[in-house]
């Protein structure tokens, strides 16, 4: 790493010297983008040096071809930002709808998967937030989804659980005692 610059919204750029590649990184640390690469073709470097941000430009000077490439954020980079910034920020339900449009962006993006199974999760959409966790391969909101549907689930079907259990434990009398009948009819033969 040549260089490390924090955005004005708190996202850390980091360049790589040895890839030619800027990665950037929320205020959490979580991978947000991967972009440039060592080559001569527009938007590759050669010996990236040194970047730097302003709004929603990044530059970046390549000390080999003399120049400064800019890069500027697209649709899908301010959808990613703003789901990211309200996710950061604890506003998981708010974050839903930006998230759901980063997928349309990029149905493979992790981090949409794992934003959208946190909103779902806050707002008591279980099997939806499981759904979303298992794609996102996220354990710990997968476990909290799946306690919470079973608690919905317990509390929505008590009476016939309580039945069953009920009905259960006096089938269950009545097969012993039924049983005890019959060995005791076959030992006073």
């Amino acid at each position: 790493i040549v260089d490390i610059d924090i955005a004005e919204d708190g996202n850390i750029n980091c360049l790589d010297l040895t890839m030619g590649r800027i990665f950037q990184y929320d205020e959490d640390c979580n991978l947000l983008f991967i972009a440039g690469t060592n080559a001569s073709q527009v938007g590759g470097f050669k010996q990236a040096a040194a970047l730097e941000s302003c709004g929603d430009r990044l530059y970046v000077t390549d000390t080999m071809k003399n120049t400064v490439t800019i890069f500027k954020e697209t649709d899908f980079g301010k959808a990613v930002h703003k789901a990211s910034s309200l996710h950061n920020d604890g506003y998981y339900e708010e974050a839903l709808l930006p998230w759901l449009e980063v997928l349309k962006y990029d149905g493979t993006y992790n981090r949409a998967y794992l934003g959208v199974a946190a909103a779902k999760l806050r707002s008591g959409d279980y099997e939806e937030a499981m759904k979303y966790a298992k794609l996102a391969d996220a354990g710990k909101i997968y476990d909290k989804a799946f306690e919470g549907y079973r608690m919905e689930f317990i509390k929505n079907n008590f009476e016939p659980i309580l039945l069953a259990v009920i009905f259960g434990l006096i089938a269950i009398a009545g097969s012993v005692k039924i049983r005890r009948d019959k060995k005791a009819a076959l030992a006073a033969e």
